[in-house]
């Protein structure tokens, strides 16, 4: 072989080797965009594990509404938004429904936000780690991708709105002018699940992430799902509630419509069951223990929300306590001593509580749901006994949606109501809330200064 030939062989090589160190998949962009992600916002994230998600044989009727639209190939709205109360399920069933989406191979990215853990509390790391997810399972984008971070690796320091523009919109729009990458790309997962809006930093950021959001899938060649999952705060329920958004989002509130009792019903019948096996004497039990009104009254207690629910059971589920003395303890019949069944509840409630503004007008309004019981809760009725502004109702509970059902202005006539049945007991009890602690003596003192107050009022426009 001459020196010539041998020359170009391994100039060659050379060339094939320095091809496949950046071109292919434009590694290199890609490794960029690696380091700029959230990995603990994933379903199936080591971080998260073991992530809550909805029993077997429970939510059957959502998560089979929400599959339906997943499942429809010529759906025309691109979002969905999953709303309800703290601790009605919300993240249990975008995590089931991820589960469900991932193992059909129609999920492309999700992302789990937490309040508590800084990766995931904030929206800096939302589109670099929903970029990252879709492009390993489009791989007709992921090369232009990783080609546009190695030509300008700054776009991952520009706006979250450029970083969707740049390495969403663009590299998917480009890749459908080519017909056999359109059809490639159509039968690649484009559904996105984000759950925990409401615990994304401020509103004015979870605001923001909706606006991007939309003004990108308005303009894709290609088009890409989301699921979003919230509480019902007011900011977010505006967003949803405006066009062009409004017309391009289907919407499930986790109310009554889908009988969370039943589920509760089943949840709580199978984890007894888990427990008794644990305590195999229980079987022999006399009378049957749980017996059906222990059943009746953790299912009225839970209001539908499966937090009470899972909270009690997770007390009761232990090798080295006697669970009918526990559930004594859940219901008063017994004192708890340093033993606290309802913790994880009662944190949940002050992490809500904490956030509250006006807080001495939040206890009066607490004041006249739990105690005054003479006459309908409706939002006019608890302003006017209360000497509030028509609408200031709404700036004082504005941290509260979560919590308490808030008639909108038009609506005169129904009631203002907590979401769940345990937290008046909550609220009633000291060793539980602490400085949210409503005493009934000083509460009815404060209520008896209102009358008076109307009293008073009232003769000054006699005498006038």
């Amino acid at each position: 072989m001459s020196y010539r030939v041998l020359q170009k062989k391994v100039e060659k090589v050379c060339c094939i080797a320095d091809a496949y160190s950046t071109c292919p998949d434009h590694v290199q962009g890609l490794k960029l965009l690696h380091q700029k992600i959230a990995s603990g916002a994933l379903h199936n994230s080591a971080e998260r594990y073991d992530p809550p998600k909805c029993h077997p044989q429970t939510r059957q009727a959502v998560l089979n509404k929400i599959m339906e639209w997943i499942r429809d190939a010529q759906k025309l709205c691109f979002f969905m938004w999953l709303y309800g109360p703290a601790g009605a399920g919300k993240s249990a069933i975008a995590q089931t429904i991820a589960e469900i989406c991932f193992n059909e191979g129609r999920l492309a990215a999700s992302f789990f936000f937490s309040r508590n853990i800084p990766t995931r509390n904030n929206e800096v790391l939302l589109v670099t780690t929903i970029v990252y997810q879709i492009a390993t399972c489009i791989p007709e984008i992921r090369g232009r991708i990783g080609r546009i971070l190695e030509n300008d690796p700054l776009i991952l320091s520009r706006s979250l709105g450029a970083q969707l523009h740049y390495l969403v919109l663009k590299p998917i729009n480009e890749a459908a002018e080519d017909e056999h990458e359109r059809q490639a790309i159509m039968s690649r997962p484009r559904f996105v699940v984000i759950d925990g809006l409401d615990e994304c930093g401020d509103s004015k950021s979870q605001k923001y992430i909706l606006d991007i959001l939309l003004a990108v899938v308005q303009q894709l060649a290609i088009p890409i799902f989301f699921l979003v999952a919230s509480r019902p705060d007011p900011h977010i329920r505006d967003a949803f509630n405006k066009q062009p958004l409004s017309a391009l989002a289907l919407r499930i509130v986790l109310d009554d419509t889908y009988k969370p009792d039943a589920d509760i019903r089943i949840f709580l019948d199978s984890r007894f069951k888990d427990i008794i096996g644990k305590h195999p004497t229980l079987l022999h039990q006399s009378p049957p223990w749980p017996s059906e009104l222990d059943l009746k009254l953790l299912v009225q207690k839970s209001s539908g929300q499966f937090i009470y629910a899972s909270t009690v059971m997770k007390y009761l589920d232990s090798y080295y306590h006697w669970p009918p003395d526990r559930l004594d303890i859940v219901f008063g019949l017994s004192t708890a001593g340093d033993d606290t069944p309802l913790a994880e509840l009662d944190l949940f409630y002050h992490h809500i509580f904490s956030s509250i503004v006006h807080l001495d007008k939040v206890i009066d309004i607490f004041i006249v749901l739990l105690l005054v019981q003479f006459w309908e809760k409706t939002r006019h009725l608890v302003e006017d006994f209360l000497f509030f502004r028509r609408g200031e109702l709404d700036t004082i509970l504005n941290d509260l949606h979560s919590l308490i059902l808030i008639p909108s202005t038009e609506d005169r006539t129904s009631e203002i109501r907590f979401y769940h049945a345990s937290l008046p007991d909550f609220l009633l009890d000291r060793s539980r809330s602490g400085k949210f602690f409503i005493d009934t003596n000083e509460a009815s003192t404060r209520i008896t200064r209102q009358v008076m107050k109307h009293f008073k009022r009232a003769h000054v426009m006699c005498q006038g």
